[in-house]
């Protein structure tokens, strides 16, 4: 009989356990409403099953609920093939040849269409990904509705900053759109569901940290062990970074480098002599591919004390561990030494800083940062120590003055004291 409980262990989530043919069957939701408002549902759904007498209507919204599937509707209701029949013929989901399309039509999109290694468009496969996962795991025959789409956007707005909400709600839109003219589903669901994405140019300011925030981040970084040893310690960590979390962090937050930059930041780009950075064209001597800052993304940024420091310290760190190599973030763990010598993957960088924000959530506040954070909060603190945006933009290696103007919102007058800097 259909029941809920809560895991005891691992992630904690509510589980709803139900019977479909004498097999079991499983919903998940970190929230115990969730699955208790599904449990009316399954008893019924077990209960139908046993006798083999529903409805068509009952049958077609299980199947869209993903309570069962289209095959054992047929299979455990007499009739129901029948009628499936009689509807007309349509093609089976193939999320593959979803995927596949994606891939030129978002390319046709990009500023760069020409270029399908770009970072850009290998992010936006990235987030075309993560939706097609989950429509595999709750809509494998794309029986969408609008409420599910609507509920999904709700809980987007709950887990994510409003940025992350427009990316997956376009990527949907776009992927149910093609859905619709491969033929596998008639209409896009997303297209009457109250899902409106925020205007790119309304949504929340940066995300910047506060300087408390920077001083408790860097002090846990530097307390806590499991952030910056070179091995993973049982049950605290699944992705070590060869201990090299913390010079990530710091490496941002003096230098304000993309997440791409801090990838391939190489330890040939430091001149310690006269405390400078050359951020420039890279090639990986393990690969041969060769990485091109675009426009004015090759630039020089200083060197201060902290960061020239910490570079030497972590340089000692690697050296003693005999792990340093090209690259100042090295990739691979100790159980993978094949991906020695290669940039660290754009996932390793950005769940690893959102894990160490996740297990050390009471020193930030709402809402979380993310790696990017710190580019933003280097931008915002360089405009407020120099209030030049000329010379802001060269380090930050914006092509645009407008990109850099953006920053402004984190200046308040009441901190800037321009005032005290009159010269009469």
């Amino acid at each position: 009989m259909a029941h809920t409980y809560q895991r005891k262990s691992g992630d904690k989530r509510w589980v709803l356990k139900y019977q479909i043919n004498h097999k079991p069957r499983y919903k998940y939701s970190p929230h115990r409403e969730v699955v208790e408002g599904h449990l009316h549902t399954a008893l019924r759904v077990e209960m139908k099953c046993r006798s083999g007498n529903a409805t068509t209507k009952e049958i077609n919204r299980w199947i869209e609920e993903n309570f069962l599937t289209l095959e054992e509707a047929c299979h455990l209701f007499d009739g129901y093939a029948d009628t499936i029949q009689r509807s007309g013929p349509t093609k089976m989901v193939d999320f593959d040849a979803i995927e596949a399309a994606f891939d030129p039509f978002i390319l046709s999109k990009e500023n760069n269409p020409e270029d399908p290694t770009s970072d850009t468009h290998i992010e936006n496969l990235r987030q075309a990904k993560r939706v097609i996962a989950w429509l595999k795991e709750d809509f494998p025959t794309l029986r969408l509705t609008t409420r599910h789409v609507e509920d999904w956007h709700q809980d987007l707005k709950i887990r994510y900053a409003p940025t992350q909400v427009n990316i997956h709600i376009t990527r949907l839109r776009q992927l149910m759109n093609l859905a619709v003219k491969l033929e596998m589903i008639p209409v896009n669901p997303c297209d009457d569901a109250d899902v409106l994405t925020v205007p790119w140019k309304d949504l929340e300011q940066r995300r910047n940290l506060s300087k408390r925030e920077i001083t408790a981040v860097l002090g846990r970084l530097k307390e806590k062990e499991i952030y910056h040893s070179p091995t993973p310690i049982a049950g605290q960590r699944a992705r070590p970074m060869h201990g090299c979390l913390p010079i990530a962090v710091i490496l941002a937050l003096y230098t304000g480098v993309r997440n791409i930059e801090a990838r391939w930041c190489s330890w040939s780009w430091f001149n310690f002599d006269d405390d400078t950075m050359h951020l420039g064209r890279t090639k990986c001597r393990a690969t041969g591919q060769m990485w091109i800052p675009k426009g004015k993304a090759q630039r020089i940024i200083g060197l201060n004390a902290t960061l020239k420091d910490a570079l030497i310290a972590e340089r000692s760190r690697q050296d003693e561990l005999k792990i340093r190599g090209q690259f100042v973030i090295p990739s691979g763990t100790f159980k993978r030494p094949d991906l020695r010598g290669k940039p660290i993957s754009a996932k390793a960088l950005e769940v690893s800083f959102a894990e160490f924000v996740n297990n050390e959530f009471d020193l930030f506040d709402d809402p979380p940062p993310t790696f990017y954070s710190l580019r933003h909060t280097f931008c915002t603190e360089l405009l407020r120590a120099t209030g030049d945006l000329s010379t802001v933009q060269l380090r930050m290696g914006h092509n645009n003055i407008k990109t850099t103007e953006k920053y402004l919102h984190g200046l308040k007058t009441a901190e800037a004291k321009v005032e005290n800097e009159l010269s009469y």
